[in-house]
Parts: structure tokens; C-alpha cells; sequence
């Protein structure tokens, strides 16, 4: 994710961002997820944060064609936090990770990613490429 968008979130929820652990993932990689999920993430802070929340972030990335948010000490999260979490990770999966249109599960070269039409053609082309 650009910068400038991590940055937005960031200053709009410091309590999950600005107090986390040096030892968490998060602390070093940032967000490892395309632009196209910000919207998802700051819809899904904002519900979090209206919910109560007060846990730091622990990792945000893309993995198997999906978001995963992971909050500090998880195993301890009350149901309702942990049901919200699980709510935008499942929509992240009709998300394209990079613009942010409604897109599908694609099985690439390299990994699963959700992607729309336009940025599926793209990756396509681009893997065409990486074989020869």
C-alpha cells in the first residue's frame, strides 16, 4: 500500500497504529496489502474503533487471495471484535487488492490474489512474459 495511504489511516486510528509493540510484525512490514483494500481497512477500523476497540495492530496483509488483520494478544478478543474482523476479511475477497473494484479469486504463477477483469489481464500478461 502507498505511503500516503498507510499514513491516512494511520493518523485517523492512532490507537491501533501508533502504540504498537516492536516486536510485532507490523512494526517492521507495515501494510502488505495493495491500495485497493484501503477503503476496506478504514471501513473496518472505523467499525472497530466505534465497537471499543483498544488493541495495536499486530499485521495487516494479503494472503491466499484475502486481508488478514491481526490485532495484538488475538486469542484474547472478545467475539464481537473477532466476528467484525472476520466480516471484512471475507469481503476482501470480492475486492480487487490493487484499484479496489469488485473482483475474484485468481490463481496466478506465483500466488491467489483478488483481482478485477482489468488488473487480472495485466498479471496475466505479465506472468505470459515472466515464461519466456
Amino acid at each position: 500500500m502507498r505511503k500516503e495511504l498507510q499514513e491516512q489511516l494511520k493518523n485517523k486510528y492512532p490507537e491501533f497504529f501508533t502504540n504498537t509493540p516492536a516486536e510485532v510484525p507490523f512494526t517492521e512490514m507495515g501494510f502488505e496489502c495493495g491500495d485497493g483494500w484501503f477503503q476496506l481497512l478504514f471501513e473496518l477500523c472505523d467499525a472497530l474503533k466505534s465497537m471499543g476497540l483498544e488493541r495495536s495492530v499486530d499485521q495487516i496483509k494479503s494472503m491466499g487471495g484475502g486481508l488478514k488483520f491481526y490485532v495484538v494478544d488475538e486469542e484474547t478478543l472478545e467475539d464481537k471484535f473477532m466476528g467484525m474482523i472476520i466480516e471484512g476479511e471475507r469481503a476482501s475477497f470480492k475486492v480487487c487488492e490493487i484499484c479496489g473494484n469488485a473482483g475474484l479469486q485468481q490463481v496466478s504463477l506465483h500466488d491467489i490474489t483478488t483481482l478485477c477483469p482489468k488488473h487480472f489481464e495485466i498479471q496475466s500478461k505479465i506472468e505470459e512474459h515472466e515464461k519466456t
